[in-house]
C-alpha cells in the first residue's frame, strides 16, 4: 500500500532564481524564500493505494484524491474518511497506465452535484462518465446516476 502525503505547495519551482526581476539582488529576496519555507510542513492525513490525482471543487475545503483501482476519497478537516466518495473499482482495469485515472467538477457543482471521471474498463475501453453526489450526504456521490 502506497501512502501519501499530503503537502500544501505553496511554491512551484524552489529555483527562486528564475522568477528574479533583473533589479532584484539576491540579498533582498533572501528573507522572504526564508519565512515562506519555514512555514511549510508535512502532515500525513490517511494512508491511499496508487493515488494519481487530487483536486478540489472551487471555494470547497475538501480534497478529492484518485486512486487508480477505481476508488475517490475524501480528505476533508485534515483526515481521510473511511467510507469512499466513489467506488468503481469492479468496472475499472488498473494497472500501468489504465484505471481510474482523473476527474472534474462541472462548473456550477455546488449547485447541481455534478462530477466527470475519466476511467478505463474491464475491456480496456476508456470511459468519461458523468455522476451526481448523493442527496442524502454530499461526501459520497451516486453510484446508480452514471451517465
Amino acid at each position: 500500500m502506497m501512502r501519501l502525503l499530503l503537502i500544501a505547495i505553496l511554491i512551484a519551482g524552489c529555483d527562486d532564481t528564475q522568477a528574479r526581476p533583473a533589479s532584484s539582488s539576491p540579498a533582498s529576496d533572501a528573507a522572504p524564500a526564508a519565512s515562506v519555507a519555514s512555514t511549510m510542513r508535512l502532515e500525513q492525513v490517511g494512508d491511499f493505494r496508487n493515488p494519481v490525482y487530487l483536486t478540489a471543487p472551487t471555494g470547497d475545503p475538501r480534497l478529492f484524491i484518485v486512486e487508480q483501482a477505481g476508488r475517490i476519497r475524501i480528505v476533508k478537516n485534515g483526515a481521510a474518511l473511511a467510507t469512499p466518495f466513489l467506488d468503481i473499482a469492479d468496472r475499472v482495469k488498473s494497472g500501468g497506465e489504465q484505471g481510474l485515472l482523473s476527474m472534474a467538477f462541472h462548473p456550477d457543482y455546488r449547485t447541481n452535484g455534478q462530477f466527470f471521471v475519466n476511467f478505463t474498463d474491464k475491456v480496456g475501453d476508456t470511459h468519461v462518465e458523468r455522476f451526481t453526489v448523493s442527496r442524502a450526504n454530499p461526501d459520497v456521490a451516486d453510484e446508480s446516476s452514471s451517465k
